[in-house]
């Protein structure tokens, strides 16, 4: 079967649909930090935040391209991303 590269406008539709998701997980990411850190005047307060933030990120990405290569808006617009033999 040969893959086909997707027209602009589906990645791009699928790239917004990708940022809202991914909104909403750091959204509720970041109310779970912020009930367990309490103390937002500490000095380490901002840096910890962000890191905690990149690294769920992280593991929002890493978790779905290992178990079938796609995200979630990747799989309602039937888009995957392949090597240029065809291979996942």
């Amino acid at each position: 079967m040969k893959a086909f590269a997707p027209v602009f406008w589906r990645r791009l539709l699928s790239m917004i649909y990708e940022s809202l998701i991914l909104i909403a997980v750091l959204f509720i990411a970041s109310f779970i930090f912020h009930l367990v850190f309490q103390d937002t005047s500490s000095i380490l307060f901002r840096p910890a935040f962000q890191l905690y933030l990149l690294l769920i990120a992280g593991i929002y990405f890493t978790w779905f391209w290992t178990h079938g290569g796609q995200t979630l808006p990747m799989q309602t617009w039937k888009l995957r991303v392949i090597s240029s033999d065809g291979q996942r």
